[in-house]
């Protein structure tokens, strides 16, 4: 039986902290026959709960399983060099020769580089290091050089270099994207497997050169209000098309809304024939309303004291789109198409 090959076996093996080994010498547990003909209930009030399980495992009561380290998989490229090289031209070369081996080994896994660093390191031991982020994963070596070209305008190589090395820091699963039908107005149909289109391109190209922070777009916010149901972020890790419709922006918004509103007209039991803006008297028609938005209720905001608001659409007699609400202090130009 297994419990006689195991019973001499020292209490050591149990993996017990040196407390728990003090302790189990003061009670004369030597081995684990000894540890094992007590009642579990009593050991498990003076040992840790570890020890009762590496217990249960050596007597045969309880499976222990095995995790085995899984082997990550190093995607990066580098080239070394038995002469220093000085050469902007030439590193230019192999660089492009390791960005070919990259992303190809990528495109092979189904893999694009969201976040790319390159190491170029100098003979006298110092390295320096460009990283670019794309807003999307991309396998595009034309698309990717012309983000690490502008490094070189300002790259001092020494003496020389004497290694390259180039690392996709994040990578994510190629997105597949057809960007055009073949229809009876065009006679070609392109289907981008490198998961990046131009507007993919010219975002990248201004946030690496900019910064981007300084390159921004707007996003659904999580409120209905008006002027706070959008907001500003980076373009670059905003990547993911938006529905804006689940966000409840389904409705038409105007292309300009005004941070505060414009008083139009009075207070009055019908839609007005005719508004005060922009200093003159202006005919209205209106076209379409009412929306109804409710205020944040669990918010105290100053510029929705007046409650609920009725938005409707209307054109002027000079013919611009407005964007009116009617609250019980009258009648306001919120927006202009």
């Amino acid at each position: 039986p297994l419990f006689d090959v195991v019973q001499h076996l020292p209490i050591s093996v149990l993996k017990l902290s040196n407390q728990e080994q003090l302790l189990a010498r003061q009670l004369g547990l030597k081995t684990l026959g000894d540890i094992a003909a007590l009642p579990r209930k009593q050991v498990a009030a003076r040992f840790s709960t570890e020890a009762l399980t590496h217990l249960a495992e050596i007597l045969g009561e309880r499976t222990s399983t095995i995790k085995f380290a899984r082997h990550k998989q190093a995607w990066k490229e580098e080239q070394h060099f038995p002469e220093p090289i000085a050469n902007h031209d030439y590193i230019i070369e192999r660089l492009e020769q390791l960005l070919t081996a990259l992303c190809q080994r990528l495109k092979g896994d189904d893999k694009g580089l969201r976040s790319l660093a390159l190491v170029i390191i100098r003979v006298d031991g110092e390295a320096m290091t460009k990283c670019i982020r794309l807003v999307s994963p991309s396998t595009d070596q034309r698309a990717i050089m012309g983000l690490l070209l502008p490094f070189f305008d300002q790259l001092d190589v020494g003496f020389g270099i004497e290694g390259l090395l180039l690392e996709a820091t994040k990578i994510e699963t190629l997105l597949k994207r057809q960007e055009a039908f073949l229809t009876q107005n065009t006679n070609t149909s392109i289907s981008s497997d490198t998961g990046e289109n131009s507007q993919d391109q010219l975002i990248n190209r201004l946030s690496n050169l900019l910064g981007a922070e300084h390159v921004l777009r707007l996003s659904p916010a999580n409120s209905h209000l008006p002027n706070k149901e959008m907001k500003l972020e980076p373009a670059l890790y905003a990547y993911d098309d938006c529905n804006w419709s689940s966000h409840g922006l389904s409705q038409r918004r105007p292309m300009m809304l005004y941070s505060k509103p414009l008083k139009a007209a009075s207070k009055s039991d019908h839609l007005p024939v005719a508004i005060e803006w922009q200093g003159r008297r202006e005919m209205v028609q209106f076209l379409s309303g009412a929306e109804r938005i409710c205020p944040e209720w669990w918010l105290d905001d100053p510029e929705w004291r007046d409650g609920v608001r009725d938005y409707y659409w209307a054109c002027s007699q000079s013919g611009v789109l407005l964007w009116l609400y009617c609250t019980e202090s009258g009648w306001y130009v919120h927006g202009i198409c």
